[in-house]
This record gives C-alpha cells, sequence and structure tokens, in this order.
C-alpha cells in the first residue's frame, strides 16, 4: 500500500530569508535585490540584520519535537515555529508546499560558531537536516575568533561563481 510516510519529522527543503533592520531596510533591499534577487528581504522584528533559516516541513507538530528533542529551543509557535539551535542561531519551521522548490540564487548558507559550541552545533545540524533535503545547502564552519554563531549566504553571482555574502557589508 502506498501512501504518506508514517515518520516525516525533517525538513523536506531549506531556504533563507534575509531580515534588515528598520534603519537598513531601503538600502540593504537594494544590496540585496542585486546579490540575490530571488532571496526575500523583509523588515526584522528587531535588530541586527541577519540571514534567516527556513526549514519546509510536511508536519511542524512533529519537526518541533524532532528539533527539540536535538538540542533545539522552542521560541514561538504560531503560522511557523521560530527555534534556536545550540549555539544560538535562530531558525523557522514552515509548512512545506506542495511542487519543487524554486532554484536560487543563495545556493548555501554557511553557520559559522564559535569553538566553543561547535561540536553541538554540528551535531544537532547533523541531526535536524538529513543530507536528501533539497534546497540551499547547510554548511557548519567552526571560528576561534567568533564570539557568537552567525549565519551568511553563499549566492551565484553573475559569472556564475559562489560567492560568500556577509551582513557585515
Amino acid at each position: 500500500m502506498r501512501g504518506y510516510p508514517l515518520r516525516v519529522t525533517g525538513p523536506r527543503w531549506t531556504s533563507a530569508v534575509v531580515e534588515l533592520a528598520p534603519d537598513d531596510l531601503d538600502s540593504g533591499s537594494a544590496r540585496w535585490a542585486e546579490i540575490a534577487p530571488d532571496v526575500p528581504v523583509q523588515a526584522a522584528d528587531d535588530d541586527p540584520s541577519r540571514v534567516r533559516l527556513v526549514l519546509h516541513v510536511d508536519d511542524i507538530g512533529r519537526a518541533i519535537v524532532h528539533a527539540t528533542e536535538a538540542g533545539a529551543t522552542l521560541l514561538d509557535r504560531r503560522e511557523r515555529a521560530v527555534l534556536r539551535s545550540p549555539a544560538g542561531v535562530v531558525f523557522h519551521l514552515v509548512p512545506a508546499t506542495p511542487g519543487e522548490p524554486r532554484g536560487s540564487t543563495a545556493v548555501a548558507a554557511v553557520i559559522t560558531v564559535p569553538l566553543r559550541t561547535a561540536n553541538a552545533e554540528l551535531s544537532f545540524w547533523d541531526r535536524v537536516k538529513p543530507s536528501e533535503v533539497r534546497g540551499i545547502d547547510l554548511r557548519v564552519e567552526r571560528d576561534q575568533d567568533a564570539s557568537e554563531a552567525r549565519v551568511e549566504l553563499v549566492v551565484t553571482g553573475a559569472e556564475g561563481e559562489p560567492r560568500r555574502v556577509s551582513m557585515r557589508g
């Protein structure tokens, strides 16, 4: 008998949203429209500007349980779930919509974490994002000089070469 898989807790695909602080919204929107025109840009609820990871899942309730068992903290649950990873990366779980994700100029999200939280963060994302997920790739990197976790996007430039884009400039 064919049907819906019994255990679908992980994400179906990943994407990203650029959230800009109110003071950065005008100039930042123009910058991101040039860099990655298909990556959504929206106002952040608070400072600072950041890249927010979005995991598209079939069952938000089960995905929350899966993510919290892996080490996430649930921050909010309305039409989407907002969680924080062990190293402090805030991400969203949203309902997956039918169909395939669109292609994107954003090809990866790089999560850079301090050495003190790297093992927990690597383990967390290995459990939460299975390797067969479509969309942007997630990578976790250790940085001995980092004081907190940050997310940067890797986008395909006009020449077709990937380049890493920082929120810092």
